[in-house]
């Protein structure tokens, strides 16, 4: 799931988890 990936990945960014 590439995309669960890159929502991973902003997560972080944002300081949020999904």
């Amino acid at each position: 799931m590439a995309h669960a990936f890159v929502n991973g990945h902003i997560a972080v960014l944002v300081g949020e988890e999904y």
